[in-house]
């Protein structure tokens, strides 16, 4: 018996200033929301953050949290109780304080559920000095079981400090409280001290030696902390997972958040935190036969619905006959291949940890509803992973062919939409991994995150985790549900909502100008057949930095532009002019949270910059990439995008499915290329112990796009992966040589200007 947790969100500010209240309020509904909660359902929340906006003297935030929510502030609920909530005030620590109050609780049998949430934000609004904590909020949803798993006993420890090794202080300064932080430097080091005893007492008393334990997760978010209580404690640094977000009060939900998934059945899991000036503590967590938030997946798939973006791409599909719309990737690996047997243990254990692997699509009649997700009943691996060998002599061409004829194929929407073929018969002691799933699943990055899963290391460290998502992509804050608030939120939103609105409507004017303007006419664009051709281009990071560094644009201009010059060959072979209204692009712009890196589904937006293919100069054609891009940036593009994708979750999905339905029957003559740029591991990965050599990404293609490009970055490899139409692009291997030709040019022109 014992608490266990249903359901962990966490949250970070959107476009506008955010509140530490604002924080928790969001990561709370999404709480509910995902773990298919009403808010009634809650019976206690506790809240761990105090500080509110300017108010620096605020600590009800726990009443504000919970009217928010909607979780029944008055009223109790039918026959039983309203729900109780307070706040408590212990830094890092909270989060376990609030654990351990909400496991006395439901040991009691007094509630069913409780909430946990924490949140910070800078509450000077920028004039706090050096405020050292990354806005953000989380939530954490815990409940009982009958069953023996969940959080044990929570042990502590404390030694005196007085506020050296890191304090906060409340002054006041020009006419302002502002908070203020000192230290002398040993914040690490005292941290790890005290947190190393209270994990010496909880090891002890449950008689567990460290390497007992399958991972910890620890707080604050501070590598050095973590080293130093790495070296502590005897644990293999790797073990101790953090944050990733230079979070505060809710450092420890982001920790959980990023292992609660991926934890296998039966694992012990140790959660470690402190602060506090200085206190610690530690609790062992177990999970049961499957981890929680995986058998709730199970049990919600029915009401897990696509959303109206997702579906779109099975419409898109439906619109061509000859369309196949999967993504794919390889992974490219060194050594010997492992046998069937070896194959059939290592692939399933890691695929079942991701819930829409074992679901299926159901569909409604008359379009009453979005597809659904529901358990495959039927699941069976066998019919997803696959093993293949190459003809020889087994080079890299034989294995773009089966790529390019795989990628032809769809697939079977009576099972879950992906399969996994496992490749032998590379030249040079090599084997592949290919996986393919439906974009309706997922978009690049998440299905990056997805395929990186499948390799020894897990969900790598990736440059998506170090890269935050541009402010200026997001979507104008919808108000409030309560219009008693709808005041407030315009004093304080009116002057950034009304420019964002504006550019907004200036990116949607530009966007439907691109789609309904015909580019000039090229063998780009127009039907497509059923057969493809895929091929490879692999350029060094480090010389795309040196080009970006030398001209001061950006990598993914570098990238662009060497795939602009790349269009150019291309139709000067064909004895095509090119010309300034030719290449116009769709480019992806991801709107999806770095903490959400790993979550499938599709979180973009997009910009349709043209790409000046008419410039003949390489440095020339570079800043035009540059200047276009920032252009399109700024001319609210993207939020537009945003925009559009938010509204249409508050239409009927029978308007949105005819809608898309409709459009995708139309002959789209504006927008010729694709090209989209995902964020790959920055560490070198292995399978089965064998090094990973190559990642490279497989774009489909749709909506008379002959070709599409897909960059994917893999330690210090940028690899583009071109898919093409069989007939309209024969010469596609000479395409993807003159992306590489054209990067050195530009490495070339930036050595020349040093």
């Amino acid at each position: 018996m014992g608490t266990i947790i249903e359901q962990v969100s966490v949250a970070k500010p959107h476009w506008r200033t955010p509140s530490a209240l604002s924080l928790a309020v969001s990561a709370a509904r999404d709480c509910l929301r995902e773990a298919h909660r009403a808010p009634d359902d809650v019976d206690l929340l506790v809240n761990t953050g105090l500080y509110r906006d300017r108010n620096l003297g605020e600590p009800a935030l726990a009443a504000l949290i919970q009217e928010d929510v909607g979780a029944h502030p008055e009223d109790p609920h039918a026959g039983s109780h309203g729900t109780f909530s307070f706040d408590i005030g212990n830094g890092i620590c909270g989060v376990l304080t609030a654990a351990q109050i909400a496991d006395g609780f439901l040991r009691s049998g007094a509630i069913q559920r409780a909430l946990v949430v924490a949140s910070d934000a800078d509450p000077g609004s920028g004039m706090s000095d050096d405020f050292p904590f990354a806005p953000a909020g989380g939530a954490m949803l815990c409940t009982w079981t009958e069953h023996d798993h969940g959080f044990g006993k929570f042990y502590w420890a404390s030694r005196p400090d007085n506020g050296d090794a890191f304090r906060a202080t409340v002054g006041l300064h020009d006419g302002h409280n502002v908070l203020r932080f000192a230290g002398n430097g040993t914040k690490a080091s005292a941290y790890a001290a005290v947190a190393a005893d209270a994990v010496a007492k909880c090891l002890e008393s449950e008689n567990l030696r460290i390497n007992d334990i399958d991972v910890i997760v620890a707080a604050p978010d501070d590598p050095d902390f973590r080293a130093a209580l790495a070296d502590r404690i005897g644990a293999r640094p790797e073990f101790l997972v953090g944050a990733g977000h230079s979070a505060h009060t809710a450092s420890l939900l982001f920790g959980i958040d990023s292992v609660i998934e991926s934890l296998t059945p039966h694992s012990t899991v140790l959660f470690v935190a402190a602060g506090a000036g200085v206190t610690a503590g530690a609790v062992l967590y177990r999970t049961g036969p499957l981890t929680e938030k995986t058998h709730h997946d199970r049990e919600a798939a029915a009401a897990d619905r696509l959303s109206p973006l997702d579906a779109a791409f099975l419409e898109m599909e439906d619109a061509d006959r000859h369309v196949s719309l999967a993504i794919g990737g390889v992974t490219i690996v060194s050594g010997p291949v492992p046998d069937n047997d070896e194959v059939m243990e290592l692939l399933p254990k890691r695929i079942v940890s991701i819930p829409r692997y074992r679901q299926r699509l159901r569909f409604t009649s008359l379009d009453l509803g979005a597809p659904e997700w529901i358990e495959d009943t039927n699941f069976d691996f066998s019919h997803h992973i696959h093993r293949i060998a190459l003809p020889a002599p087994g080079d890299d061409a034989a294995l773009f062919d089966f790529v390019a004829e795989n990628m032809t194929h769809r697939l079977d929407r009576d099972r879950p939409l992906w399969e996994c073929w496992v490749i032998e018969g590379l030249s040079n002691d090599r084997w592949a991994i290919f996986v393919k799933l439906h974009h309706c699943i997922a978009d690049g990055i998440s299905a990056a995150h997805a395929l990186a899963s499948l390799c020894d290391e897990g969900e790598a460290e990736s440059f998506a985790n170090r890269i935050h998502r541009d402010p200026t992509s997001h979507a104008p804050h919808l108000p409030s549900l309560n219009p008693l608030r709808w005041p407030g939120e315009v004093v304080h939103g009116s002057l950034g909502a009304t420019a964002a609105v504006f550019r907004a409507a200036t990116g949607a004017a530009e966007i439907a100008t691109s789609i309904l303007w015909p580019s000039a006419k090229s063998t780009l664009n127009g039907p497509i057949a059923k057969q493809r051709r895929f091929a490879a281009a692999r350029t060094s990071l480090t010389d795309i930095a040196e080009v970006q560094r030398a001209f001061g644009v950006t990598i993914n201009d570098v990238a662009l532009a060497a795939i602009t010059e790349a269009y150019r060959e291309f139709l000067l072979r064909r004895h095509q002019a090119p010309h300034p209204d030719m290449l116009r692009t769709l480019v992806p712009v991801s709107i999806r949270s770095t903490d959400a890196a790993d979550d499938l589904g599709n979180r973009v937006s997009l910009m349709m910059p043209l790409l000046p293919v008419d410039i003949a100069d390489p440095l020339d054609r570079l800043k035009a990439v540059h200047s276009r891009l920032q252009r399109a940036k700024s001319s609210g593009q993207s939020e537009a995008g945003s925009s559009i994708l938010d509204a249409t979750h508050f239409i009927p999905f029978m308007l949105t499915a005819q809608a898309v339905r409709f459009l995708t029957h139309l002959p789209q003559r504006g927008v010729v290329a694709l090209a989209t740029n995902v964020p790959g591991p920055s560490r070198t990965l292995h399978v089965h112990g064998r090094e990973v050599i190559e990642m490279l990404p497989v774009p489909p293609i749709a909506m008379r796009l002959r070709t599409g490009i897909a960059m994917l970055s893999y330690t210090d490899t940028l690899g583009f992966g071109i898919t093409a139409d069989h007939d309209a692009a024969p010469d596609v291997t000479e395409f993807a040589a003159d992306i590489e030709r054209a990067v050195e040019r530009l490495v070339a022109l930036s050595r020349t200007k040093s």
